[in-house]
């Protein structure tokens, strides 16, 4: 893991870059930051106290009525099942992703004032400032969240790939200034 600072450029902006080789635990800890902090990432997290709620009024109803065996066990046994499919479906994807970005080799991200560029052994993505919805901030990474994109896309910034603090101080006014943070995480 390398960091190269570079305190101007051309534009007289920052520049900060990130290398490292993805780990399953980022791209874990990147999807469920989306989730928490994006609108449509919440929405999925709210439908599943719903389910619940909904799941407890039949079977409390069920038990009115006399019919507790009738109604309540094949719904359990519904909400159970979907539930984990729905666990089984989110390791699915993580695994997926982690091979996807893993497979690329070793990331090198360079954050400056033209925005976010990923480059890999196998190719280099620009993402410009207007294409950035916002960021949120965990004890590990910065996860970028992007414009009408799924969590699958969003870009996670290990802190881990930085060696002092002072970079992760850097990093995290250069986002500040170009982007908003999401979902109020941790600052500082």
């Amino acid at each position: 893991m390398t960091v190269e600072q570079q305190s101007s450029t051309a534009d007289g902006a920052e520049t900060v870059q990130l290398a490292f080789h993805p780990t399953q635990d980022q791209v874990t800890e990147a999807m469920r930051t989306w989730e928490r902090v994006t609108p449509r990432g919440r929405r999925k997290r709210v439908l599943w106290p719903v389910a619940v709620l909904l799941c407890a009024i039949v079977i409390v109803l069920g038990a009115v009525n006399g019919a507790v065996l009738g109604t309540s066990v094949p719904l359990l046994a519904i909400a159970v099942g979907v539930w984990l499919l729905r666990f089984l479906l989110r390791r699915f994807a993580v695994r997926q992703v982690y091979k996807a970005k893993a497979g690329r080799g070793e990331h090198t991200i360079t954050v400056d004032g033209q925005g976010v560029r990923v480059r890999s052994e196998l190719n280099t993505a620009r993402v410009p400032w207007s294409q950035v919805a916002g960021y949120a901030e965990t004890d590990n990474l910065f996860v970028l969240a992007h414009k009408k994109m799924h969590e699958i896309n969003s870009t996670p910034l290990p802190k881990s790939a930085l060696p002092q603090q002072a970079d992760i101080n850097r990093l995290r006014e250069l986002l500040d200034r170009h982007t908003t943070r999401l979902g109020g995480g941790r600052q500082g």
